[in-house]
């Protein structure tokens, strides 16, 4: 399930402009491989880049958006974890996975870039089989991604596109949903805030 939370536009420029700044000292973060991660949840093929939080990403971390998606998450307490920005170059991307426990939730808010976020809410656990087939799958194109893995993972790896919307956080269990960015058709910048649940 996807929530939609709008963020202040003054917030969203302020974040903006921080990110100018943070892109002098963002990291590339690269991986050639599938895997699965000690909880038994996929780890995936990515090319982007990642900087440190700013001031004004902490500030809407643990202020703004924590405020903004709290009320779809009643059962539980949000407990700020992490936040980056997080870079996409033309052709970046960052395939099929789900978060690391420290991101159960997750907001993800673009500020640059209209690529869409692709959703797998069938997609479930994997198999060692199951990544011998990720990683034989090609990745130029969303298309060409799942119309390879069709035969073996079926309805598995139909995906949801989901459009991103301006001054808008897309919340979800991010642990749990399978997602992913395909390569890039121009440059995008992402805030990422990160959350653990605590239940009440």
């Amino acid at each position: 399930m996807l929530n939609y939370s709008v963020i202040p536009e003054i917030v969203v420029k302020q974040l903006e402009n921080e990110a100018q700044e943070k892109i002098r000292t963002k990291v590339e973060i690269r991986s050639d491989f599938f895997s699965i991660d000690d909880g038994g949840k996929l780890r995936s093929k990515r090319r982007m880049s990642m900087s440190t939080p700013g001031e004004m990403l902490e500030k809407a971390h643990k202020d703004t958006v924590l405020k903004a998606i709290s009320s779809f998450y009643p059962k539980k307490r949000l407990f700020p974890t992490r936040a980056s920005y997080l870079f996409y170059g033309k052709d970046d991307y960052l395939l099929i996975h789900n978060d690391l426990p420290q991101c159960a939730i997750v907001a993800l808010l673009t500020i640059k870039g209209d690529d869409p976020l692709v959703v797998y809410p069938f997609f479930g656990e994997c198999s060692p089989q199951d990544i011998l087939d990720l990683n034989n799958a090609p990745i130029r194109s969303r298309a060409e991604f799942e119309g390879y893995l069709a035969s073996e993972f079926k309805e598995r790896v139909i995906g949801d596109q989901v459009q991103v919307l301006k001054n808008t956080a897309i919340s979800f269990l991010s642990r749990e949903l399978a997602h992913a960015r395909f390569p890039q058709k121009k440059p995008a910048v992402v805030c990422a805030f990160c959350y653990t649940p605590f239940y009440t």
